[in-house]
């Protein structure tokens, strides 16, 4: 997809220009550098704002121009785009949450349309303020012979249009209050009032590595279990939970899946890992891999990366896993 800037738009859509504006920050921002697809999707509705589009894109675009479906991909089966453009709903709820800003992007519940909200601003300057400004500044100008009584006209007309913009001032604000209390209770009542449910991010168990009683082997199962942690790390679409969580109480949230590590080490050095993916609801494995390490791979445990990326990704087998069960 091509890049539009903001120095690139016309003068006269200055809401396109805050869009443009907007887009450069969050692309640029650390939540989106370590998701690209959302970062790919995010750039896809603004391009098709920006180049004219203002009705929303089809989940059929988005699917196939955004999100790298094939030309064969059915939105009425496959819910991938709902589910995307509502992660990409969270992580700009996310970014803004800990950004300050005076206007935001954002994509409504039940909309693939990108908008911006800004926050409420003073009134505008009444036209009854200007018109007692004029009359105030026209009565020096008169006639000597009639300058007492119109000045004492001008006075007491621009003491009732001073009072009478004073009073549409107030009224002025209180509307934008009200306006925009109503526009805040409308936003964070939207998905109950349409009847969407938010998905939320799943959350994964790292189990401890099963390895043998040696001190080497306890060293090993250590390495594997934090490369394997700080690999799952990176990806914000598959929430980690904590090593101190896992056996405790009952109070603290259940998983959506748990990863089994088991390490088996030769004497003379060789191992194999191998990793098992299963769905906590169900207890079903959903994916497992094994890998051969030669001793020099230990113990940085690098070909586990890829099993990483294919587990927690934005293609990996959760995400998958998710939008067949929503």
């Amino acid at each position: 997809m091509d890049h539009i800037i903001a120095d690139q738009l016309p003068d006269g859509d200055e809401t396109d220009r805050i869009i443009a504006a907007e887009f450069e920050q969050l692309r640029e921002s650390a939540l989106f550098t370590r998701s690209p697809v959302l970062s790919r999707l995010l750039q896809f509705l603004v391009e098709h704002r920006l180049r004219g589009g203002r009705s929303a894109p089809k989940a059929y675009a988005i699917a196939t121009e955004a999100l790298g479906r094939s030309a064969d991909f059915d939105p009425a089966v496959d819910s991938y785009p709902r589910v995307m453009v509502g992660r990409l709903r969270t992580l700009l709820d996310r970014y803004y949450a800990e950004t300050p800003w005076i206007h935001r992007l954002r994509v409504p519940q039940g909309s693939y349309e990108i908008v911006v909200q800004h926050r409420s601003a003073p009134p505008a300057r009444s036209a009854a303020d200007a018109e007692g400004d004029m009359v105030v500044e026209l009565a020096p100008k008169t006639d000597t012979g009639v300058a007492g009584v119109a000045s004492s006209h001008h006075k007491r007309d621009a003491g009732i249009s001073t009072r009478s913009g004073y009073a549409r001032r107030v009224a002025a604000l209180l509307f934008v209050l009200l306006a925009a209390a109503a526009g805040w209770w409308t936003y964070a009542n939207w998905g109950r009032m349409g009847g969407a449910t938010p998905v939320p991010t799943p959350l994964l168990e790292v189990g401890v590595p099963q390895a043998g009683e040696t001190p080497v082997s306890r060293a090993l199962a250590r390495a594997l279990d934090g490369r394997l942690r700080d690999g799952f790390r990176r990806f914000e679409l598959v929430d980690l939970r904590s090593a101190e969580a896992n056996g405790a109480s009952a109070a603290a949230p259940q998983p959506d899946y748990r990863l089994d590590v088991l390490l088996v080490r030769d004497l003379d050095g060789p191992a194999d890992v191998t990793l098992v993916l299963n769905r906590v609801a169900d207890q079903r494995t959903i994916w497992s891999q094994q890998f051969h390490l030669e001793k020099e791979q230990m113990p940085e445990f690098a070909p586990v990366d890829t099993a990483i990326a294919q587990i927690a990704g934005d293609y990996g087998v959760i995400v998958r896993d998710q939008v067949q069960r929503h």
